[in-house]
């Protein structure tokens, strides 16, 4: 156990399972007690909590809706984290049910609606409630953002259907500076996180798959299933050990895919 986090508490959105279970995993073995947000998901929300606590960690198991601001409100007055992970998220596509302008544009209303909620709404509300609290309390903490190197690395990584979606997370790195550059002498820190070709995508043909997990500029060994979970929680736990004077850090884990149109989407 990693006694300088002096048993902060953690609080990771969307930690029940995939990527956001990977963070609380690792943030458990350093030393950190986490809330462990989810919004559906409780069977797999209750199955990382025992798996975190055999690491010693404490686990809170917090449920909610973080787009709505009662939820928001409600959940922070029970409560009180040293650091936000900004890991939940949606990736709706805009589907039409039919080829008419109202099926089509009932599509990208319903698609932009559950992005926007999910990866804008949701961090803006948790960042604005954890803010209050911890100046209330008068301490500071640190705020992690997850957002997409498919959308800043090369702008033809998705297709139209996904135009919701990367208006939802383009927003990422910029807030992240901004926000450094505004809270972090009131001891407020941010940086961002963002992500590449992390897990397969579901359905998605095998030999896309296999092609995909060749364009990673990483040793074959380490394509398990490409870049994983683990290596996103990996440069979560390093954000949170980095010192006041590195606020603002953008770090992409893409496996220097930067310049490689992704075929996958």
């Amino acid at each position: 156990m990693n006694n300088v986090t002096e048993k902060k508490w953690v609080l990771v959105t969307g930690g029940a399972k995939r990527v956001g279970a990977e963070i609380v995993l690792r943030l458990a073995q350093d030393g950190y007690n986490i809330y462990l947000h989810f919004r559906s998901s409780q069977t797999e929300a209750e199955e990382t909590k025992k798996k975190a606590e055999g690491y010693g960690a404490q686990i809170h198991l917090v449920a909610g809706d973080l787009s709505n601001k009662n939820d928001v409100r409600r959940i922070f007055e029970e409560i009180s984290p040293d650091a936000v992970i900004h890991n939940a998220a949606d990736f709706a596509t805009s589907k039409p049910k039919g080829n008419s302008l109202a099926d089509i544009l009932e599509a990208e209303e319903i698609a932009f609606n559950r992005n926007m909620a999910a990866n804008a709404m949701g961090p803006l509300l948790v960042t604005k409630a954890a803010i209050h609290r911890m100046r209330q309390e008068k301490k500071g903490g640190t705020f992690i953002f997850i957002g997409d190197a498919c959308i800043h690395g090369n702008g033809d990584a998705y297709g139209s259907d996904k135009d919701a979606y990367i208006m939802s997370k383009s927003y990422v790195p910029f807030v992240s500076k901004h926000r450094a550059i505004e809270l972090s002498k009131e001891g407020f820190f941010f940086h961002a996180v963002l992500n590449g070709p992390i897990d397969p995508p579901a359905g998605a043909p095998k030999e896309t798959v296999s092609k995909i997990a060749e364009d990673l500029n990483v040793p074959p060994a380490f394509r398990n299933p490409w870049l994983g979970g683990a290596s996103v929680a990996e440069v979560i736990s390093l954000l949170l050990k980095m010192p006041p004077a590195a606020t603002g850090t953008i770090f992409t884990v893409d496996g220097a895919r930067g310049r490689v149109t992704p075929p996958e989407h």
